[in-house]
């Protein structure tokens, strides 16, 4: 995949920035126009109402104020609805669709490594347990602990026997999945730094841990980052209850 170039995606992401606090802040003439077109209206029940509380609004040439700030009122509260409704309603939809996309991605990157971790430990290889596995870290991790002969659990299983075939089929999953992930960075926009930087890390563990190769060191290194990811512990931060990686991608 080719790399972008940094400056223009400080470019790119101060202008997103700079649009969706144009977005929040377009609610206060929004809110003022509202009110104008209300107070100017041909029909004087609000500022006959305003009179009942001693706040009336009184001008020379009444008539002829209200019709051009009525006009006015008028076309900046269509204006700003229809922004929202062309532009910034359109984006927030691109965005969730990447969102989707991306979490479905994960979710099936998931599910393939199980798969091969479950044929992998002969243990039950059905859809079910899989997408239990899949969407919740903890059970993961209990599935995984279980003892298989009385001294070994079930990832030792896994790991003892990855051949070069399965390591390859891993490295593969792991490879489009870092390429889309890198994709969802670059097509999404967020201003929560430590959410980018985990999923930016995120990326680059995955990178540094592809292996094809079965020999100890190797699959030392990857059954930690797997392990990490698929049962929610590291030796640095303990057990997690949750996939840090989707909690992101909901929060992004």
């Amino acid at each position: 995949m080719p790399q972008s170039n940094p400056k223009v995606n400080v470019v790119q992401e101060l202008f997103q920035s700079a649009q969706r606090k144009f977005d929040l802040l377009l609610l206060i003439p929004f809110f003022f126009a509202l009110v104008s077109m209300a107070l100017t209206n041909p029909d004087p029940w609000v500022r006959d109402s305003l009179c009942t509380m001693n706040m009336c609004l009184r001008s020379n040439h009444a008539e002829f104020w209200n019709s051009i700030l009525n006009t006015l009122a008028s076309g900046a509260v269509l204006s700003i609805f229809f922004y929202w409704l062309l532009v910034s309603y359109p984006n927030y939809q691109k965005k969730k669709c990447l969102k989707n996309v991306f979490k479905s991605q994960y979710l099936q990157f998931k599910k393939e490594c199980i798969g091969i971790f479950l044929a992998v430990s002969q243990a039950p290889s059905d859809m079910q347990t899989i997408q239990s596995l899949a969407t919740d870290v903890e059970k993961f991790r209990s599935f995984f602990s279980q003892l298989t002969d009385g001294k070994n659990n079930r990832w030792h299983s896994v790991m003892n026997n990855l051949s070069d075939f399965h390591l390859d089929r891993l490295a593969n999953t792991m490879e489009i999945l870092r390429d889309e992930l890198r994709f969802f960075l670059l097509a999404t926009d967020s201003e929560n730094e430590d959410l980018v930087l985990l999923l930016t890390n995120f990326t680059a563990v995955t990178h540094a841990n592809i292996t094809r190769e079965s020999d100890y060191d190797s699959v030392r290194y990857f059954s930690g980052y797997a392990w990490d990811i698929f049962a929610g512990f590291n030796i640095i931060t303990g057990g997690r209850d949750t996939d840090l990686v989707l909690d992101a991608i909901e929060r992004i």
